[in-house]
C-alpha cells in the first residue's frame, strides 16, 4: 500500500511483511458483517441507466474513467420494509488501481470524494462491500463498510461511473450488531482496534516525535489484537467440540501475527486437540503453515503436533496435502538454519535432498489439491504442486552456491534491464515495496552501503512489488531511492519475478557475487555489512 512513512514505521511490529500486496481499500467481506435477516437484490436489468454505463451479459461498466458529472449513472429503485442498517454489495472485477471504485450514494446524488466507494484489486469478480472514502483517501476509507439507515418505504441507490471497473449481483443486507459474547463481537473489536490505528497514525505529523507516537499507537493496536485473540481462545474451550468453537479457533490461526501472542500456540493445541480430523481445517492449516516456522519459536511444538494429528485422524484430500506440506516446510526450515549456518558441504546435501524429498511427496501424492492459501487472489488459482514445485526450484536453483538466474525486464521507469548486466560487481538484490513497512525501514541502511561502496565492485538492485510502475516511481521519488529496481509487474507481489524466486516474505535480500554465484540470502540490516565488505574486497583484489 502506498502510505506516508510514519504507517509504514508503525508496522514495525511485523518483522517480515506478508508477501501481497496489502491494499485493503474496502474489505471483502468484513468480520462484523451482518447477521443477515433481510437481504434486497437489485436487479441490473432494472435499472435506469445513463451512459457511459452500458450493461452486457449483466455486467455493469464504463469503459474508461470519469468525474462526476460526466460518470454513467444507474438508479436503482426499491422498498425498504424493515427500517434499520443496512450494507450494499456486489460482486466486482477490478483487474488494476485504475479500474477500481465507484461513486454510491442512497436518495441523494453521491459526493466526490467523500462518497467514493474504492475497493482492492481481484482475480476476477469477487464480492465486496460498499465503503465510503469520507475523510480517508486512495488508501483507506473512512467509512468501511458504509452502514446505510433506512427507514420504511421507497428508495433509490445512485450508482455512478468513476473507473472501467465491473459490476453485477447488487444487493442490500440487513446489518445487526453482533451479540456480546460471540466470535462476531470478538471481530468486531479487533476491526475497531484496526480503524482506529489507521485514523490516528494519519494526525500525526511526519517528524520523529510522530514516528515515536505512531510506535505507541501500533503498540496499542497489538495489545488490543492480543486480547481479542485471546478471548476467541476462551471462547473456544468454552464450547468444545463445537462449530462455535472451531470458527474461534480457526478465526485466530488465520489472522496475521497471531502466532506472536500467547494466543497463538493456545489455538494451535486445542485445534489439535478438538478438531484434527475435521475436514474443513484446510484453511487454518494453510494460513498457519505459510511461513516456516523454527524449533526456538514457541509455536513450533504446538504446529508439529497439529500437523501429525491431521495427517492420522483426518481423511480429507486437501486437509492431509496442508498438513503434508506443513511437515516439507518444517523440513526446509532445518534446511535453511544449515544453510545459514554454513554448514559443511556433506550435511548440507543430506538436508538438501531430505527436503527435496519431502516437496516431492507433496507434489506426487496431494499436487492436485487446491492451495487453499488466500493471503493473495492469485493463490485461490494455484494447486499444491505448483507451490511444491517452486520450493523445488527454490533449493535447485536459488540456494546458497547455486549460479543466480538472470532477471530481464523494464525497471520502474519503463526501461529494459538486466541483472546479468552487473557481473563483475558484488550484487545486493533486493525484493522490496512501498506497502511493505520492514522494506521501508531498510532503506536507510541500503542508502549507506550503496555511499560506502561508492566508486567499487558494488551495486544495489531492486525488485519493485508495488501494483502499477506509477506506483513504484511514485515511491522511489519521495524516498529518493538512488538506484534502479526493476518492477516486478502487473499483479504485484505474488507473481512475476517475485514468483520466479520464490519470494514469500517482504523484504527477502540476495547478495551475488561478481561471477553471478549467490553468497549469502538470509541477512538483512547490519548484518549485510561485513560479508559485503569481504565479498567487495575479494573483487577488487581479483581486478589487481
Amino acid at each position: 500500500m502506498k502510505t506516508r512513512s510514519l504507517l509504514l514505521l508503525a508496522s514495525a511490529l511485523a518483522s517480515f511483511a506478508v508477501a501481497q500486496n496489502t491494499t485493503t481499500n474496502a474489505a471483502p467481506a468484513t468480520s462484523t458483517d451482518p447477521i443477515t435477516t433481510a437481504t434486497i437484490t437489485l436487479p441490473l436489468a432494472d435499472a435506469t441507466l445513463i451512459k457511459p454505463f452500458a450493461l452486457h451479459d449483466g455486467v455493469l461498466s464504463q469503459p474508461e474513467r470519469t468525474d462526476l458529472k460526466d460518470g454513467g449513472r444507474a438508479v436503482f429503485n426499491f422498498k425498504i420494509i424493515t427500517a434499520g442498517d443496512y450494507l450494499v454489495r456486489a460482486s466486482v472485477n477490478a483487474p488494476g488501481e485504475d479500474k477500481n471504485s465507484f461513486f454510491v450514494n442512497i436518495d441523494a446524488p453521491p459526493e466526490d470524494p467523500a462518497m467514493v466507494w474504492d475497493f482492492d484489486i481481484t482475480n476476477g469478480f469477487a464480492e465486496r462491500t460498499v465503503s465510503w472514502r469520507g475523510n480517508g483517501d486512495i488508501d483507506w476509507s473512512e467509512f468501511s463498510p458504509k452502514l446505510f439507515n433506512l427507514s420504511t418505504g421507497n428508495h433509490q441507490l445512485i450508482l455512478v461511473g468513476r473507473e472501467p471497473a465491473q459490476l453485477k449481483n447488487l444487493s442490500l443486507v440487513r446489518w445487526t450488531a453482533p451479540n456480546e459474547g460471540t466470535i462476531e463481537a470478538i471481530q468486531q473489536r479487533y476491526d475497531e482496534a484496526d480503524m482506529t490505528y489507521a485514523r490516528e497514525v494519519r494526525k500525526l505529523p511526519d517528524t520523529p516525535e510522530g514516528e515515536k507516537s505512531a510506535q505507541a499507537l501500533g503498540k496499542n493496536r497489538y495489545d488490543s489484537h492480543a486480547e481479542q485473540f485471546m478471548a476467541a481462545v476462551r471462547l473456544a474451550a468454552a464450547h468444545p467440540n463445537s462449530p462455535t468453537g472451531f470458527s474461534a479457533l480457526e478465526w485466530v490461526i488465520k489472522k496475521p501475527h497471531s502466532e506472536y501472542t500467547p494466543a497463538g500456540p493456545a489455538a494451535i493445541k486445542l485445534m489439535a486437540q478438538q478438531y484434527a480430523a475435521d475436514s474443513d481445517i484446510g484453511p487454518a492449516l494453510a494460513s498457519l503453515v505459510y511461513y516456516p516456522h523454527y524449533p526456538e519459536e514457541e509455536i513450533f511444538q504446538p504446529t508439529l503436533t497439529l500437523l501429525n494429528a491431521v495427517l492420522a485422524k483426518n481423511t480429507d484430500h486437501t486437509a492431509l496435502g496442508h498438513a503434508t506440506l506443513g511437515l516439507a516446510y518444517v523440513t526446509k526450515s532445518k534446511f535453511q538454519n544449515a544453510e545459514a549456518r554454513g554448514t559443511n558441504q556433506a550435511e548440507l546435501s543430506l538436508v538438501a535432498k531430505e527436503t527435496e524429498m519431502a516437496f516431492e511427496h507433496v507434489l506426487n501424492e496431494f499436487g492436485d489439491c487446491p492451495d487453499l492459501h488466500a493471503m493473495t487472489t492469485s493463490s485461490l488459482k494455484r494447486t499444491l504442486g505448483q507451490k511444491a514445485e517452486s520450493e523445488l526450484r527454490e533449493i535447485r536453483q536459488l540456494s546458497i552456491g547455486k549460479l543466480a538466474p538472470d532477471i530481464e525486464g523494464e525497471d520502474t521507469d519503463g526501461l529494459k534491464m538486466k541483472l546479468s548486466d552487473s557481473r563483475g560487481k558484488v550484487v545486493l538484490l533486493v525484493f522490496w515495496a512501498s506497502w511493505c513497512g520492514p522494506c521501508m525501514q531498510c532503506v536507510p541502511h541500503e542508502k549507506e552501503l550503496v555511499e560506502r561502496f561508492k566508486n567499487r565492485p558494488f551495486v544495489l538492485i531492486g525488485v519493485n512489488g508495488d501494483d502499477t510502475q506509477r506506483d513504484a516511481a511514485k515511491a522511489v521519488k519521495k524516498n529518493e531511492i538512488p538506484w534502479r529496481s526493476f518492477w516486478n509487474g502487473a499483479k504485484g507481489p505474488g507473481n512475476s519475478i517475485a514468483s520466479e524466486w520464490n519470494v514469500r516474505g517482504w523484504p527477502t535480500l540476495y547478495v551475488i557475487d561478481p561471477n553471478g554465484i549467490i553468497r549469502e540470502k538470509y541477512r538483512r540490516g547490519l548484518e549485510l555489512d561485513a560479508p559485503l565488505e569481504k565479498l567487495v574486497a575479494e573483487a577488487e583484489k581479483s581486478t589487481q
